[in-house]
């Protein structure tokens, strides 16, 4: 397909000049927008699905996995993590001991029983609640269905985010700029520097499926078992 180049020019509305401006709102951009507006900072997140969670709501895991260290059993992530758990009603802080379960030192059996992650969200709808009412509570202004679709810069400093939506595109003049796009969107068109590794992660796409036999062992857990259905055969 042949190319060619497009001189274009307008004048764009600045919208909004915050003090901290959160790109992507998955689950680090979830927690800086609520920490920043917390402590509190003018705070504003662009997210480009309808709801806030990333890998947790939009690619749908239901394993908050990265909390403990499966080689010790301890707790090393808390804070904000462990205050979505506690209103998802995972858990109930205070915990009585920040030690979870008993170690595993074979990674090999670590990647076997993943029962072993402590913390399953269970309902990912009730967690996209739970990530809105915490960004509303912390004061942090939000756009949803927003891209980032570039930047502009002096000197290596951001001086204004370009975003996209339904209301066309507009600027945002922030103070600081947090890059959670999770490919360093924001980081890369401002010409800062970054590390891009040989090999790159794989996308990830989970699935639910219905009508399944919940697992009473672990090897339950690698085997679906279908429940009888009485089907229609006209149907």
């Amino acid at each position: 397909m042949d190319t060619h180049e497009l001189a274009y020019r307008r004048v764009l509305p600045v919208i909004s000049e915050p003090d901290v401006l959160v790109c992507g709102v998955g689950c680090a951009g979830l927690v800086a927008a609520i920490s920043a507006a917390r402590r509190g900072a003018k705070t504003m997140a662009i997210e480009q699905f309808g709801f806030a969670g990333g890998f947790m709501t939009a690619q749908m895991s239901t394993a908050g996995d990265g909390l403990c260290d499966m080689t010790t059993g301890e707790l090393v992530v808390g804070g904000i993590a462990l205050e979505i758990l506690d209103k998802l009603h995972v858990i109930k802080r205070p915990l009585d001991s920040s030690k979870l379960f008993e170690p595993l030192v074979d990674q090999e059996v670590i990647n076997k029983y993943p029962s072993k992650i402590p913390f399953r969200v269970g309902s990912i709808e009730r967690l996209k609640l739970v990530a809105d009412r915490l960004l509303a509570e912390s004061g942090s202004h939000v756009l949803y269905h927003t891209k980032v679709v570039d930047v502009v810069t002096t000197r290596g400093h951001v001086d204004y985010v370009i975003v996209g939506n339904k209301d066309g595109i507009s600027a945002i003049k922030p103070k600081v700029v947090v890059d959670c796009t999770g490919d360093a969107d924001v980081t890369a068109w401002a010409g800062m520097p970054y590390e891009s590794f040989p090999v790159h992660q794989p996308g990830s796409l989970h699935f639910t499926v219905g009508n399944i036999k919940n697992a009473q062992s672990l090897e339950d857990l690698y085997s679906l078992k279908f429940c009888r259905m009485r089907m229609n055969p006209e149907s």
